[in-house]
């Protein structure tokens, strides 16, 4: 091939792979998070109870894929929500640790008391600081909400495992 035509070619290749675009966002904003009708239906899971009062928070191993847990209903016009729930019922308090965590463009993570007085985020893109995890902060009380609002159509997009649990006995 001529040297002209390797230069068409070349051309005809940069402009078709800059006409990949940007996935699209929602034309609607995201749902109020920890808001939605229904959490109280969504699947969960109940912890162990803690076993050493007065101490550092038990770790509960969990493992658990997003992918197979949880629920993803629709949420709002062009948005998708997957709600779960961890209870250890004499808890003080309880937390999380998600890894791997990684969402696509313009999804949020939130972590949320049931009464709705605890709300942590939007947590987007692949954590705080970019790290790929997230370590929350205890929220108050023996259960926590767990939420993620994707664009519809993105919810394959979502990677994130609950890793472990945290219960603080009273």
């Amino acid at each position: 091939m001529r040297a002209r035509g390797r230069v068409v070619v070349m051309l005809s290749f940069l402009v078709l792979a800059g006409c990949q675009s940007a996935p699209k966002l929602p034309a609607t904003p995201a749902p109020a998070a920890c808001q939605l009708a229904g959490f109280g239906v969504a699947p969960g899971l109940e912890l162990v109870k803690p076993k050493r009062p007065g101490t550092d928070a038990n770790a509960i191993p969990l493992n658990r894929n997003i992918a197979d847990t949880g629920a993803w209903v629709d949420a709002a016009p062009e948005w998708r929500a997957w709600r779960y729930w961890l209870r250890s019922e004499t808890a003080r308090s309880v937390s999380v640790h998600l890894q791997p965590f990684s969402l696509p463009p313009g999804a949020q993570f939130w972590l949320c008391s049931p009464d709705r007085t605890t709300r942590q985020g939007p947590i987007g893109g692949d954590g705080l600081g970019g790290v790929g995890q997230y370590r929350s902060p205890e929220v108050p009380g023996p259960e926590l909400w767990l939420e993620v609002l994707a664009p519809a159509g993105t919810e394959r997009d979502v990677s994130v495992v609950i890793a472990e649990a945290f219960a603080v006995a009273p």
